[in-house]
């Protein structure tokens, strides 16, 4: 299989691609596909969960501090895209995301504060 890939890829891009970099290209391509696909599928939960646990009424204010949240990490991220090289801040990101996917899969399964705990909706909530 990896010499199907080596050989497509000398057809594509001459003798630049060597074994080390369809390697490291295979790596990052394929942290790029998890990390998409797991945002993807993620975004689209996002709404009803936010409102089974906080609930509706705070949406708009969650959707403004949203915007805020976002603006404010993108300076340290631009810092940190400059001192860190780009495929190593690709891997550690994701590591990040996958660590803060799974410790939110736990909370939100959680029979006492997740999302069938017999609270009522309301910010106070652990998960809110």
């Amino acid at each position: 299989m990896f010499s199907v890939l080596t050989s497509a890829a000398r057809v594509l891009y001459g003798d630049a691609a060597n074994e080390s970099t369809i390697g490291r290209a295979f790596v990052l391509s394929s942290l790029f596909f998890f990390l998409i696909g797991t945002y993807w599928q993620l975004r689209a939960l996002k709404d009803s969960v936010f409102i089974t646990i906080i609930g509706i009424e705070h949406m708009p204010a969650a959707k403004g501090m949203s915007v805020v949240v976002v603006s404010v990490l993108t300076v340290p991220y631009n810092k940190l895209v400059d001192l860190v090289p780009r495929h190593r801040l690709l891997g550690v990101l994701s590591l990040i995301y996958a660590a803060l996917f799974v410790v939110t899969a736990l909370c939100l399964a959680s029979p006492s504060y997740g999302l069938y705990a017999p609270l009522a909706p309301s910010p106070r909530r652990l998960l809110g």
